[in-house]
């Protein structure tokens, strides 16, 4: 797979990323996809593409044969958590594509309560991608509902020939 996302992670948090951060080191994270994904078949689909992507990373740095592919850009910038503004059910917009452009403002779904009334909006806080979504519909105010990619910058100078 093309991975072209890249967020900074800021220090102080209590994510593997940040921690690594406090010492002035960079870190990658990779997820196997969410609950919804490794419940099915897609479990093996994503473990490969993960697979792929340590390979790659060892091919990068000479740990084994064989060359290293790389995107020809990257999108860089950060990641805010977009949290449930009410207790419901959370269902997201089924047209919202992954890592696709999307503009500030754009629904990206709602928390309906057990009469199907809708009780909250989660809309785009600007231009950007979504790049997690909740897998379980049961949600708590104030807890995330969907991860927001802010793109602050495209490049394609990150790797020297």
């Amino acid at each position: 797979p093309v991975w072209d996302l890249v967020f900074r992670s800021s220090v102080g948090g209590n994510t593997p990323a940040s921690k690594i951060a406090e010492f002035g080191k960079a870190g990658i994270t990779v997820e196997l996809g969410g609950n919804c994904r490794t419940l099915t078949d897609d479990f093996h689909e994503v473990a490969g593409d993960l697979v792929e992507g340590y390979r790659n990373v060892m091919r990068h740095y000479g740990m084994i044969e064989g060359d290293a592919s790389y995107a020809t850009e990257w999108r860089m910038g950060h990641q805010e958590a977009l949290l449930a503004p009410a207790s419901g059910m959370w269902v997201g917009s089924p047209e919202i594509l992954f890592e696709s452009p999307l503009s500030a403002q754009a629904l990206l779904g709602r928390v309906y309560d057990l009469y199907g009334e809708v009780q909250g909006e989660v809309r785009a806080p600007e231009d950007g991608v979504v790049f997690g979504l909740r897998s379980r519909p049961a949600v708590l105010e104030g807890e995330w509902c969907c991860f927001f990619g802010i793109i602050d910058e495209v490049r394609n100078d990150l790797i020297g020939s």
